[in-house]
């Protein structure tokens, strides 16, 4: 089975105000998330498909940064990237605040749950933080977003 997830999450108040026409789903702890699906990377300026785990570029695409840094512009919001296929998998991550891109990329077997703690998630009785927010709740990108699925 996979898993893939390409999204921007941050506070309500922090993202919400300059989310703009990009699609935003309520998350658990009063978080919001800005999946980057198919459509959504497009329109943000040709956003690649899971750059930092399935291309390993090292580097963070341009459209990708000044997209983070936007919607980092209300205080911290984390990119959140993860590809898992058959059991193995890679989680990237990458934290912007105020217009900056302040810690990543970050490539590990915890960069999720990292990130999200960095914008104060806490797992409580969860076994983690990505099982707090119930990120698991769909098994791609595309699949929060209303509307047809297109190849990628």
């Amino acid at each position: 089975m996979s898993y893939t997830l390409q999204a921007i999450v941050g506070n309500v108040d922090v993202l919400v105000p300059v989310a703009g026409d990009l699609p935003v789903v309520v998350l658990p702890q009063g978080k919001v998330m800005i999946p980057l699906g198919t459509d959504v990377r497009e329109k943000a300026g040709a956003i690649p498909w899971l750059p930092l785990t399935d291309d390993a570029l090292g580097a963070i695409p341009e459209a990708l940064s000044a997209l983070c840094k936007k919607l980092s512009a209300n205080g911290r919001v984390v990119y959140l990237e993860a590809e898992l296929f058959g059991g193995a998998g890679t989680q990237a991550m990458l934290v912007a605040e105020r217009g900056e891109i302040i810690e990543g990329p970050r490539v590990d077997v915890d960069a999720i749950n990292t990130a999200l703690q960095a914008i104060g998630v806490a797992a409580g009785a969860e076994i983690d933080e990505f099982a707090a927010l119930r990120l698991d709740r769909h098994r791609d990108t595309d699949e929060w977003l209303p509307g047809p699925r297109e190849a990628r």
